[in-house]
């Protein structure tokens, strides 16, 4: 999978870094997901240089199947509205859905991924 950035949001904003948080631990008892918490540029007046976005981590390998249902199950027992799924100029929103639409999603996610990597590894092929 290539890099994904999850932008949480939290029905409480307060409570956004303990949300994220508690995913980027789900996450990363997958074990095959590489996952990180995304850095930004510090509010002027900051101590640092860089800041942490609260609501974002950043995260490769793995697979997307697994990753959603990582997702979903945290969507169900968090106080988070929704995930929203960033990965190249693509956007979606996960929220708490019916099987039937989280199977779907997969899909079309999957789809997405598969088409990309097959047009890369077109335009890598040399011609003869």
């Amino acid at each position: 999978m290539n890099d994904v950035v999850l932008r949480v949001d939290a029905a409480d904003p307060d409570l956004l870094d303990d949300a994220t948080t508690a995913l980027y631990e789900d996450l990363r008892d997958l074990g095959d997901v590489r996952v990180g918490r995304v850095e930004e540029a510090a509010e002027p007046g900051a101590k640092s240089g860089l800041g942490t976005a609260l609501g974002d981590l950043v995260l490769s390998g793995g697979t997307v199947a697994a990753v959603y249902r990582v997702i979903v199950a945290w969507l169900g027992r968090s106080k988070a509205r929704s995930v929203t799924w960033v990965q190249g100029e693509d956007k979606v929103e996960l929220t708490a859905l019916s099987g039937a639409d989280q199977r779907r999603v997969i899909e079309l996610i999957v789809e997405k991924h598969q088409a990309v990597a097959e047009h890369r590894a077109a335009e890598d092929t040399p011609e003869k």
